[in-house]
């Protein structure tokens, strides 16, 4: 099996930085339940495509990806 490095973006930071690219929103945190509810579903559907890899790098990015929480971590991670 050949290693696969994945990025997960998290878009939800406290407030936006001015020197940040990265495309994240501040003051948006009713919709974390739902946006990780679409990203695990993302998952589970490329992990059909990605089946000859195995990831051996998670890396999380985005905004200020704690903000989701523990167990909406442990989610995405499960």
């Amino acid at each position: 099996m050949r290693a696969l490095g994945v990025y997960l973006h998290i878009p939800f930071c406290r407030s936006k930085c001015r020197y940040c690219d990265f495309t994240s929103f501040a003051g948006q945190e009713e919709l974390m339940a739902s946006y990780v509810a679409a990203l695990i579903k993302e998952i589970k559907l490329q992990s059909a495509v990605l089946s000859d890899y195995v990831v051996d790098t998670i890396f999380f990015g985005g905004g200020t990806p704690t903000l989701v929480g523990a167990a909406m971590v442990h989610e995405i991670l499960e």
